[in-house]
């Protein structure tokens, strides 16, 4: 927010210290510049789209369906070469959730900074490009192409802070979504209405079950969070030196369910005594 930029601008940090500037300012403009272009391209290209890997690989594969159901192409070899290349890229993506960099690269960390830059350099240039090839009104492609470049443009305030992990990485999904349903619009456009009222059912009994199964998730989530806090001011009441809390059952869709590694902010969040001793009923 602007507030947390005046902060960091004029001390540094904000949000106490869990937000720091990443940039000399005292070093003069093109040092400031050399920095934020080296955090761009070392910090925020090589994660941007390892973070929504899954959004990214059905991306991919709808543009993989795209180049076989679409009229024929007048540039046959720039054809070949993005199915080539969609293909590749959509092994890459599914095979992070195996830690395929890792495997790949064997620990060279240089190695795998390499590859995850020009994985996001090769996936946003060849989306581009399909963009071109599959839209013929060249406004229109001109517009989507633009939303598709919001994605990697709207992180560049992050450049001169410091991340905070997978979740600053989730503003350009947005732009990702938007992507995504025009490619899909595209590919429904090209083949039969049966299929695509059959798609429509399925995809329609998919979206309520996941709803179900958040639903059920969360509705857990919020039970057994309602029970920490009335622990926790018990205990305050009480004047407890132990808590017991019951333990999540779908921790799973929760960052950090359990105080683990970050007690003492957590008891001073709850207005705890740093005496306390915090306990997860497994």
């Amino acid at each position: 927010s602007s507030n947390i930029y005046g902060e960091l601008f004029s001390s540094g940090q904000a949000v106490g210290d869990y937000r720091k500037i990443t940039v000399a300012l005292d070093g003069g403009i093109l040092q400031i510049i050399y920095q934020v272009i080296y955090n761009y391209i070392a910090i925020i290209l090589t994660d941007l789209y390892r973070v929504p890997w899954q959004y990214c690989s059905l991306l991919l594969a709808l543009l993989f369906i795209l180049g076989f159901v679409n009229t024929p192409c007048k540039f046959k070899a720039l054809r070949l070469l993005t199915q080539i290349s969609n293909f590749i890229l959509i092994i890459y993506f599914l095979g992070q959730a195996a830690s395929i960099d890792q495997w790949i690269c064997r620990g060279n960390t240089q190695l795998m900074a390499a590859l995850r830059l020009l994985s996001s350099a090769w996936f946003i240039i060849i989306i581009a490009l399909q963009i071109f090839i599959y839209e013929n009104n060249l406004k229109k492609a001109v517009l989507v192409a633009s939303v598709w470049l919001s994605a990697p443009a709207v992180m560049l305030p992050l450049t001169v802070v410091n991340m905070v992990g997978p979740r600053s990485f989730y503003t350009p999904l947005y732009f990702i979504m938007l992507v995504i349903i025009f490619v899909a619009d595209k590919v429904l456009a090209q083949i039969s209405k049966h299929w695509v009222k059959l798609i429509g059912i399925v995809s329609v009994s998919a979206l309520l079950i996941i709803c179900f199964r958040l639903g059920n998730a969360y509705y857990e989530i919020g039970q057994v969070k309602h029970q920490r806090d009335m622990l926790v001011e018990q205990a305050k009441e009480d004047g407890l030196d132990e808590i017991v809390l019951p333990a999540y059952k779908n921790k799973a869709y929760l960052w950090f369910p359990d105080p683990v590694g970050y007690v003492s902010s957590f008891k001073e969040f709850c207005g705890l005594d740093d005496s306390v001793r915090i306990i997860i009923d497994k």
